[in-house]
């Protein structure tokens, strides 16, 4: 895969935009509203998160976009607005053109289907413009609100993967989901 530049992507309403340094400040207060939610299931997201954690983040997408590897994640918003989650493709396997694709909306802006579109908005071009064949969602298994957005994206359930997630220290059984290129071949999956 060569370095890309970020896209923008967008419907009637939701907008996938890169990743800003002016973004760190906001990233950290809608991290802190939502640790309840967020910080049960991706142990990074802690009362501790700090804008320079956000700084070295954003960085660090930065250089994933330059280099055509890492993560590439972009912010979920609504129009110019403040980010209102995130979106991305990571953990990529070349040899067989999959990666992942993992997404988090902040706490006051979840239950609006914003992480379902956003994924219908970001798997075409992921399998456009950086060659993939196959995006894979796996999610810990009593993680309910992000397994009904997987399927809302219309995501195939594949099965439960036994002990393939480490969450907070402990090893988590994870639903695994899938797009493939085929999904989206026509006018994508039904919202």
């Amino acid at each position: 895969m060569t370095a890309l530049l970020p896209p923008m992507l967008h419907d009637r309403e939701l907008c996938l935009r890169p990743w800003r340094r002016d973004d760190a400040p906001a990233l950290v207060d809608l991290l802190h509203a939502s640790m309840d939610s967020i910080g049960r299931w991706m142990s990074w997201c802690t009362p501790s998160y700090a804008l320079t954690d956000a700084l070295r983040w954003l960085a660090e997408v930065d250089q994933g976009w330059a280099s055509g590897e890492g993560e590439c994640a972009l912010a979920i918003t609504t129009g110019a607005g403040p980010p209102l989650g995130c979106i991305g493709v990571n953990q990529f396997r070349r040899e067989h053109l999959t990666a992942n694709i993992g997404y988090w909306i902040g706490e006051p802006h979840q239950g609006h289907g914003l992480a379902a579109r956003a994924v219908r908005l970001l798997a075409p071009f992921a399998f456009a413009h950086l060659g993939l064949r196959r995006l894979e969602i796996v999610v810990a298994e009593h993680n309910l609100p992000s397994r009904r957005t997987a399927e809302k994206a219309a995501a195939r359930f594949e099965g439960i993967a036994r002990r393939r997630l480490v969450i907070g220290g402990n090893s988590v059984d994870a639903a695994m989901y899938a797009l493939v290129a085929e999904d989206f071949a026509t006018s994508g999956p039904a919202p």
